[in-house]
């Protein structure tokens, strides 16, 4: 996603420009860079290999490497809960540690009812109005609603000409994800896919990844944005997506939607036009080819005026 070995993003807190940690770096060079490693690729990309890791990350031997982790990525813990359900033991396996919550106050959502938040915590592209002419994240991709929703999909119709927001979770962020506003779960569905990896190393040398992983696709009225479809995409080595709430369900904004257990991650999100005004600053950073990293609940956008 950018033009240097390594790939970095706009903190949006800091301003500052900063470069990734890829946690598995040599293993996502070796599946998609280096010739032999291409052609066992379908080894690792099929939803077998990503179930068996990920019940290898419940295992309590998994607990092990966490702490590891948490000082290679210099991860605030002080922000977070411990082990679930309560709090006096550390987590008990990698996984739960992985699903870790934020403690009560460490992320707020905007009370005010025009501000659309930030639905989960990592790297942003936002594109105010899709069209054809799009060449990023995906040079030459047109991320359009039919071939992410499905061509049979009557909602599809609602988001020509609308806004794409793309949320790229890394395996070191927060993974679990809430609902933007109040409203209701009016659909859900699982397209069936590939599991390829997000990562910029894997966008680059598989640019249909959004076509082809699997994904699930949620379909929400909100109160105060329309029409909004919701879509958490699988990836490698992603032992699961959890969702919190069933169809026909309500959901206030800032609840819990749910999560994505072990592996990097993206969640798209497709809203109507003119429905969403989003700030400049990650409109502008998507123009220049750069992620904007940016925390859960903080405002990214608002509803236009009456």
């Amino acid at each position: 996603m950018t033009s240097s070995k390594e790939t970095s993003y706009i903190d949006r807190e800091s301003k500052k420009l900063k470069v990734e940690k890829v946690y598995g770096k040599w293993f996502l060079d070796l599946i998609y860079k280096n010739p032999l490693g291409k052609n066992l690729r379908f080894l690792f990309t099929n939803k077998f290999f990503s179930y068996l890791y990920g019940k290898i990350q419940d295992l309590p031997l998994s607990k092990a490497k966490y702490e590891n982790f948490i000082k290679t990525f210099d991860i605030e813990m002080s922000d977070f809960n411990l082990d679930r359900p309560n709090n006096e033991v550390p987590y008990k396996t990698f996984n739960d540690f992985f699903i870790r919550s934020f403690k009560q106050g460490k992320r707020t959502f905007p009370k005010e009812f025009h501000s659309f938040p930030a639905f989960s915590e990592g790297r942003y592209l936002i594109h105010h109005e899709l069209n054809d002419t799009l060449t990023f994240p995906l040079k030459g991709i047109y991320l359009d609603p039919k071939s992410i929703l499905g061509h049979d999909n009557p909602w599809t119709q609602h988001f020509d000409g609308g806004s794409l927001i793309i949320s790229r979770l890394c395996p070191v962020d927060y993974h679990r994800f809430h609902f933007p506003d109040d409203g209701k779960l009016i659909k859900s569905y699982r397209v069936k896919g590939e599991l390829q990896s997000v990562n910029p190393t894997g966008q680059k040398y598989n640019q249909k990844l959004y076509f082809k992983n699997e994904r699930q696709i949620n379909l929400l009225e909100t109160k105060h944005f329309g029409k909004i479809a919701f879509i958490e995409v699988g990836a490698i080595c992603v032992g699961k997506i959890i969702q919190a709430k069933k169809k026909n369900a309500n959901f206030k904004k800032g609840e819990e939607k749910g999560h994505f257990l072990f592996g990097a991650s993206s969640i798209l999100v497709f809203s109507e036009k003119g429905k969403i005004l989003f700030d400049s600053d990650i409109l502008e950073n998507t123009k220049a080819q750069k992620e904007t990293f940016i925390k859960l609940g903080t405002k990214i956008g608002s509803s236009p005026p009456p």
